[in-house]
């Protein structure tokens, strides 16, 4: 019994070893035969790469320029959307959050109706150094914006520009202190017919340029927002002074807001 078994043991050793050996030769065969085309994949993957650098890397200057340029025309097309879309919705809803303070010229935008009054605080020949007098209107409504236009009182006297500005701050600090949450803009004086300094010398555009640029750098300053009107006078063909050449007419005051929506 004991020589039928180790005969048996023998022969499963044998077994054992010759199909180990089996795997042994197919797995090399196997290798043999697949590595061929694993390391010609991988070449052609390489070389595929490579080209498609190329193809990148040699996109003709012209191409991209090309692709800058339609960037370009759908952020005009973006803008120019956002400027009709802003057109179509009413001043008085646009505005309805906000404060316009200054002084005749900006009273007209309830005596024309095209705000509320809630949202007007003009008064008719005020001075940069009496407007702080009146901050508590703008307190009484608490707005979200307020818009100042302020100044072309003050040019018809012979002010410098230092104190001008020394006056703007002065109301500036006035409004951030009782208003701290409401976002101010200054506006720029608006420019005048060239007739006005026949009757008032000092008040003329040579001036008023001069006085804007100052009013311009204070708002850098004081880290609040500047809106330059001038262009809304200069870039027309009509004639949109009142006959004194100084105060403007209705159809100015759509142009101001429209242009307030698209610059804001």
């Amino acid at each position: 019994m004991k020589r039928v078994t180790r005969k048996k043991r023998r022969r499963r050793c044998i077994k054992v070893k010759n199909r180990k050996r089996f795997v042994t030769v197919l797995t090399t065969i196997i290798l043999i035969i697949v590595m061929p085309i694993i390391v010609k994949e991988i070449s052609a993957f390489t070389i595929q790469s490579k080209c498609n650098s190329n193809k990148v890397e040699n996109i003709p200057k012209n191409i991209v320029s090309i692709s800058k340029d339609k960037k370009e025309d759908i952020r005009k097309m973006k803008n120019s959307s956002k400027d009709i879309s802003n057109k179509k919705i009413d001043d008085k809803v646009f505005f309805k959050d906000s404060v316009f303070f200054g002084d005749s010229i900006t009273d007209s935008l309830s005596f024309y109706e095209i705000l509320d009054e809630s949202n007007v605080v003009g008064i008719i020949g005020i001075l940069l150094s009496k407007a702080h007098t009146k901050i508590d209107k703008l307190v009484e409504k608490n707005p979200k914006n307020i818009f100042i236009l302020l100044g072309a009182n003050d040019l018809e006297d012979d002010i410098s520009v230092n104190y001008f500005v020394d006056k703007y701050k002065e109301l500036i600090h006035s409004i951030k202190q009782k208003l701290p949450d409401s976002k101010v803009y200054i506006q720029s004086i608006l420019p005048v017919s060239e007739k006005v300094k026949e009757k008032k010398p000092l008040l003329n555009n040579l001036r008023i340029n001069k006085f804007n640029e100052a009013i311009k750098n204070m708002t850098k300053e004081e880290n609040i927002n500047f809106i330059d009107l001038t262009s809304i006078l200069k870039n027309t063909d009509k004639n949109l002074y009142e006959p004194d050449g100084v105060h403007v007419k209705y159809q100015f005051y759509k142009l101001w807001l429209n242009y307030l929506k698209n610059n804001i």
